[in-house]
Order: structure tokens, then C-alpha cells, then sequence
């Protein structure tokens, strides 16, 4: 129907049924972190009655029963996961206890005979590398100042500037201005009178075009937070000179940072406007990031090379920075899902394999995807046709992801028929991989998306395609995991301290269920600047 009022289509409710109104009872108070006993509240029953002829007392449920909902939802999930359960990949963060626990994990795996490699089959989530690469950059800053040297800097091709350790930029290096800015800040949000006063601020700067033609954001100054340092490179972009300098701040002004101070800010500003540039194209990225991660290191890692004669009194800190970066890439790079989805995605193929990689690294790379290749479409054959299902020994999903078995295994003499068909499986994936890389790249547009393609190739690239449906589901961050864990503490709350582990569990896999149409697996991975 239409609503005559607003011209705008009404939906139909659906009619009210017993079911339908647990269901969505039981999802509320799932998704809304409410407390189980809020069905036994008197206050709450009664607004239901009173919003719907049709329920009587009986019909709402009280804990025990809302409780049992919830389990039954949850067994239905659980086994749906079960069932679809297949060993691949982890996206672990860099932290030393997540070796030891792939260590072990590869020990205990091997016990029961199934193929694992704490490297082949461990993913570095990318946002915390490049995490660990900024706070190294930031850490290393005070100590520049230390490091006298002499160089032309990019604008005065004219002269050789000296910096030395008694400079003016020297000098305020050892100030550390990022921890001056971090003071001016915190004083600046110390009350809710002074984060009015800032509005206030702005807005009249606003009017009066005291900030330019466009003006200025109405926004509260932001913190840094060593887990989310976005907000460090958001916070240095912040104009709070008129603030300070109103009668009423006066005690602020010992905050005032000089020309130079600035200076150096916009200087780091400058440098972190990298690795937040590089997070932000992944981040707007919907579909699966992986095949863009090794790509997305060595722009970090060139563009911060180019910046040491852009910025070279920040130098030591730079290289701070790709040292750590260089020390992942290198560990990333044992990993080789990292290649195998970078052929995968149609826009890179081994395209950028080629530009970078040296000539025997391609060879590699090119031989471990036919074999990988040919060792998905064995697993997948041999599920579903029995003239393979004799074969002694056939390779895990684990097995032809990791890279650990880049041969094939051998052909059982005992199996004449077993051993053609693998001859055939072999040509045929050759082939296969020849038509794809002749199709050449495709353009990276923004209409493309990677996994419309791929559904849509099933029949052009059948072997291709069983590969991807392993590799695809790969993040390259672990960022929106460690949130459904951080979330838990809006489920355990003081009133909600004595769920069972087991009931805690069921909350919040069903929380992230229920919410998973709402979620976009990479657009938090960075704090925004109205967070």
C-alpha cells in the first residue's frame, strides 16, 4: 500500500503469531544485551498486554522458558557451523602467546594426522601490523633529535641545511610534541564548560569565516588511543588557537605550541597520513581483503622511503617504522595464502607477483598454486565421486592451503583407474590455469566486487572457483573478531554476573548472528573522527 500523506510505500506487518512473537522477544533481548529476568519484571509484562490484544499473561514467558529459546537457537546455529566446519587459516594479531598456541596446536594436529604449519596456515591480521609500524614510528620521534646530519631538503635545492643537535627543530623534537599536543588536549576536554566553550568557538569562527571559505567541522577535539591510532593522526588536525586565547582559558595557554612545534606535527601528520590512507582503502573495501594486504605494505613501505629526503630530520623515526614494517612483510610472505589470494583476485592475478617478486619466488609461487590447485579439486572430487574413494591417503583443505605439500602424493599402483584419473585431474588444472591468466587482469573498478565474480565463474573457472570458496573466506584482520569478544562486557554487566559460561557463549554467537546484516567487516577497523 501507499500512505496518502507521504507518497511513501507502507509494509505490510506480518500477522501476529505465538512463535513469531518469542522469536522476536528472544532476539531483543540478545541483541540488546538485556537481562534475562527482564520477562519477570511486572512493569514489562503489563506494557506487553497493554500493546497487544491478542497476548495474555500465559503467552509470555518467564526466564526459564526465554532461556530454553535461546538454547534451541543457538544448537540450531551451532550445528549449522559444525557442519560447515572446515580447517583453513587464522587471523591471529602478532602477540608472542599466539605462537605458542600455533605451536602447540600444530603438535596436537599432527598427533591425529591432520596437515597444519604455524606459518603456512597463519594470517598477520593488518591493522595491528600496521599498528605495531606507527607506534614504532611515534616511540622513536623524541629520539631524532639525537641524530645530527646534514642534507638538501625537498623545496631548497639551492642550499644544504644543517641539522644539528643544538637546532631549533632539534630542540623542539625534544619537547616531544606529540606529548605536548596530548596535554593541550586532554585540558581542553577536561570539563563539559570547555567542550562547549570549543563548540562555541567553532560556530562563531564559522559565521564570521574566520576559518576559511569552507569553515571548520563542529567536532570535539580527540584522544589517542594506542590500539586505535587513528585518533593520534585525527588529533594533530585540530585548530585551537582562538580557544585558548579567550579570556576564560587563560590558565591554557602555557599549552600554546610554538611555530616550530607545529610545524613538527604537520611533519608527522604527514607521515602517518600513510598508514591511514592505506587502512582506509582497505577498510572501504566490502568484499574479502586479503589478496590486497602485501600489496597495500610495500606502498607503505616505498612512500616511507620517498619520505626520508621529504622529511629528514625524522628519518630515524622512519626507519623505526619500516623496520617493523619489513620484519612482518618478511613473515607475512611464509605464509603463501597471501599469493594464492592475490591470483585469485582478477584485478591482480600474478601481476603484482611478477613487479615484485624475484624470478625464482614466481617460479614458486606459480607451482604451489598448480598444486594447491590440484589438491582442492582432489579433495572436492572426492567427496562426490566414487571412483577416487579408495585412495589411501587424501590431502586436507588444510593440507593444499598451507603450501606444506606442494607435490602431489603418489598415484597407488594397486589402482590403475585411481591413478588416469589424477593424470586427468593434472592436465585439466593445467589447463585451467593457462585460460585464466590468458583472460588477462581485469580493471579494478567500483562496480567490481570479488565475490559477484566468482560467483559468477563458477562454470568459466570450476576448479578455480573451489579454490576461491577456501580462500575468500580469509580476513586479513582479526579486528572484528577481538569486537564480538570486547563486546562481552556489555553482556557481562553487574546485574548479568552470574551467567554461565555456557549461557554466555550462547549470547554471544547469536548477538553476532542476529547483527551480521547490520555488520561490514572492515568499516570499524579505524577510529573515525566523530568516535
Amino acid at each position: 500500500g501507499v500512505d496518502p500523506h507521504s507518497k511513501k510505500p507502507t509494509l505490510k506487518q506480518e500477522p501476529f503469531s505465538q512463535d513469531g512473537f518469542l522469536q522476536r522477544l528472544a532476539r531483543w533481548v540478545v541483541v540488546d544485551d538485556q537481562s534475562i529476568n527482564v520477562v519477570e519484571g511486572a512493569e514489562f509484562r503489563d506494557l506487553l498486554l497493554f500493546i497487544s490484544t491478542e497476548l495474555e499473561d500465559t503467552d509470555i514467558p518467564h526466564r526459564t522458558k526465554l532461556t530454553q529459546l535461546i538454547f534451541e537457537r543457538y544448537n540450531l546455529e551451532y550445528n549449522a557451523i559444525v557442519k560447515d566446519l572446515a580447517l583453513g587459516a587464522f587471523t591471529l594479531d602478532n602477540a608472542f602467546n599466539n605462537n605458542t598456541m600455533l605451536e602447540h596446536l600444530e603438535l596436537k594436529l599432527r598427533e591425529v594426522d591432520i596437515p597444519f604449519d604455524r606459518d603456512g596456515n597463519r594470517i598477520r591480521c593488518f591493522p595491528h601490523v600496521v599498528n605495531i609500524a606507527v607506534q614504532a614510528v611515534l616511540d622513536a620521534i623524541p629520539t631524532c633529535a639525537d641524530s645530527p646530519l646534514s642534507f638538501h631538503r625537498v623545496g631548497f635545492p639551492t642550499h644544504a641545511i644543517v641539522f644539528s643537535a643544538d637546532s631549533e627543530y632539534a630542540d623542539a623534537l625534544r619537547h616531544d610534541p606529540m606529548k605536548l599536543c596530548r596535554g593541550l588536549i586532554s585540558s581542553c576536554r577536561a570539563s563539559g564548560q570547555r567542550r562547549l566553550e570549543l563548540r562555541k568557538v567553532i560556530e562563531e569562527g564559522n559565521r564570521h569565516g574566520d576559518f576559511g571559505a569552507e569553515g571548520m567541522r563542529v567536532l570535539q577535539l580527540l584522544t589517542d588511543s594506542p590500539t586505535r591510532w587513528d585518533s593520534t593522526y585525527n588529533m594533530t588536525d585540530r585548530a585551537i588557537e582562538s580557544f585558548i586565547l579567550r579570556p576564560k582559558q587563560l590558565e591554557l595557554r602555557q599549552y600554546i605550541l610554538s611555530e616550530i612545534e607545529q610545524a613538527i606535527l604537520q611533519d608527522i601528520r604527514q607521515i602517518l597520513s600513510v598508514p591511514h590512507a592505506t587502512q582506509q582503502l582497505l577498510s572501504a573495501e566490502k568484499t574479502p581483503t586479503l589478496s590486497v594486504a602485501l600489496p597495500a605494505y610495500e606502498v607503505m613501505i616505498d612512500t616511507w622511503k620517498s619520505f626520508i629526503d621529504v622529511f629528514p630530520e625524522l628519518a630515524p623515526a622512519i626507519q623505526a617504522g619500516l623496520d617493523k614494517l619489513n620484519e612482518y612483510v618478511q613473515r607475512s610472505r611464509k605464509t603463501k595464502l597471501y599469493a594464492l589470494a592475490m591470483v585469485i583476485n582478477p584485478t591482480i592475478k600474478f601481476e603484482w607477483i611478477e613487479k615484485h617478486w624475484s624470478a625464482d619466488e614466481q617460479a614458486k609461487a606459480k607451482e604451489w598454486l598448480r598444486n594447491s590447485v590440484y589438491m582442492a579439486n582432489t579433495i572436492r572430487r572426492s567427496k562426490s565421486a566414487s571412483a577416487v574413494s579408495d585412495v589411501d591417503s587424501q590431502p586436507s583443505i588444510s593440507e593444499s592451503l598451507s603450501g606444506q605439500h606442494l607435490q602431489p602424493t603418489a598415484t597407488s599402483s594397486k589402482d590403475v583407474q585411481v591413478s588416469n584419473t589424477r593424470e586427468s585431474d593434472v592436465i585439466a588444472v593445467d589447463s585451467e590455469i593457462q585460460k585464466y591468466i590468458r583472460d588477462g587482469v581485469l580493471e579494478d573498478d567500483e562496480d567490481f566486487s570479488l565475490l559477484r565474480f566468482w560467483q559468477a565463474s563458477a562454470r568459466t573457472y570450476p576448479i578455480l572457483y573451489n579454490i576461491a570458496l577456501d580462500v575468500l573466506p580469509m580476513q586479513a584482520s582479526a579486528v572484528p573478531c577481538e569486537r564480538v569478544f570486547s563486546s562481552s562486557k556489555e553482556t557481562c554487566t553487574p546485574r548479568r554476573n552470574q551467567l554461565s559460561p555456557v549461557l554466555l557463549e550462547a549470547l554471544q554467537m547469536l548477538k553476532f548472528i542476529f547483527k551480521q546484516e547490520r555488520l561490514n567487516f572492515t568499516e570499524s577497523w579505524i577510529a573515525t573522527e566523530r568516535e
